[in-house]
């Protein structure tokens, strides 16, 4: 009696430590690679822009995403293009809340970005 219900201790347990490590396997991370400052004609840094990856479970994918951080304490909209080894591969508009961020997931797909040279030009 006492073995049998050692055995199911010992089976439980052993559950839930399978439960617990499939869970941190399974983790999906943002990874930065860079920041870029983004300057405007008098030269200040109203923006950046921050580019980041996935990775899932410990394995880098080619999912593409970045974050406008503002650099103002005003509310501010704008257009803009990003630019991967001058191939326009990103055109959208902003919205960003004083000092706030807006992060748009997996906005673009690609696998050999680390390569590339990144160019970010704001449009009127």
């Amino acid at each position: 009696m006492k073995t049998r219900n050692l055995k199911s201790i010992v089976l439980i347990a052993l559950c839930f430590t399978a439960l617990a490590f499939n869970k941190t396997q399974a983790q999906t991370y943002n990874h930065l690679f860079t920041t870029i400052d983004v300057l405007n004609n008098l030269g200040q840094n109203p923006h950046d822009f921050a580019f980041s990856y996935d990775v899932i479970n410990g394995q880098s994918t080619c999912n593409i995403n970045f974050e406008v951080i503002s650099n103002l304490n005003i509310i501010s909209t704008f257009k803009f293009k990003i630019y991967f080894n001058e191939v326009d591969v990103y055109t959208g508009i902003v919205t960003t809340q004083p000092w706030g961020k807006v992060f748009f997931d997996n906005a673009l797909l690609n696998c050999n970005v680390s390569n590339s040279v990144i160019k970010i030009v704001i449009l009127n």
